[in-house]
């Protein structure tokens, strides 16, 4: 009996590692963009601010050009973990920003959005994960993503890189800041490195890019050197108690 207890205790808390926390008291004098302007005939912009109360971040996405010459659908969009490099490479942004290292196998359930990538916003907010139209246009509060540098949901310093079919990166951009009123928190944080009681190893995926794919596989999985730490604990703990159950 003593054991069954036990395997009660250790199994949420194992289960829990991968599920994001719902980000609150968000400044409302910080607002990022990320503007597109491609000379392949992506055009618009990307606009995150406070979320109603605080809570989460408010994103406003108009994009158009997807109807251009060589462009193939469907479409996705995600946060990825380092700012486009000065050369305009986007495979330089390297992996999905995914502090909680869930990776990119199961595909994000948008009902169960908690559980998704941090940086899998197509994935969390459209209804098959993906678009395939020419124009976009989208409006949603993402409640895990965070304005605050130093947080793990923080992406001011960072990128965000619209993908093609199989994964392909077809475009990018960095954030600029803006604010209305006051500082924000310092925001020089390197991508990869919280500061403060947030510091954790598990939140930078810091890997290179390899082939810049990353669509419902794992190219970029490997690439990026992204470790299961959420499936190899459960694993653990699955043993570990049928181990005492026997």
């Amino acid at each position: 009996m003593k054991f069954l207890s036990l395997a009660l205790l250790v199994l949420p808390a194992v289960l829990a590692q991968d599920i994001a926390p719902k980000t609150n008291n968000q400044p409302s004098n910080v607002t990022y963009e990320a503007d597109f302007d491609k000379p392949n005939g992506i055009k618009g912009k990307f606009v995150f601010s406070q979320g109603k109360g605080g809570e989460g971040v408010h994103v406003k996405v108009d994009l158009s050009g997807f109807d251009s010459q060589g462009l193939v659908g469907p479409f996705k969009y995600h946060l990825h973990d380092a700012p486009v490099p000065t050369d305009g490479n986007c495979n330089g942004t390297l992996a999905h920003l995914d502090p909680y290292q869930r990776g990119q196998t199961p595909p994000c359930n948008k009902d169960k959005p908690e559980t998704c990538e941090v940086g899998d916003l197509s994935g969390k907010h459209t209804p098959d994960g993906a678009f395939n139209t020419s124009e976009y246009a989208n409006e949603y509060t993402d409640l895990y993503i965070d304005l605050r540098a130093g947080n793990r949901g923080f992406f001011g310093n960072r990128s965000i890189t619209i993908h093609g079919k199989d994964g392909v990166r077809i475009a990018c951009s960095n954030f600029t800041l803006k604010t209305t009123t006051g500082s924000p928190k310092d925001n020089t944080t390197k991508p990869g490195t919280p500061k403060g009681d947030d510091k954790d190893d598990s939140d930078s995926n810091s890997g290179k890019a390899g082939n810049g794919t990353d669509g419902d596989g794992n190219a970029d999985d490997s690439a990026a050197g992204i470790t299961r730490v959420g499936v190899a604990g459960l694993t653990f703990a699955v043993a570990a108690v049928v181990g005492l159950l026997l």
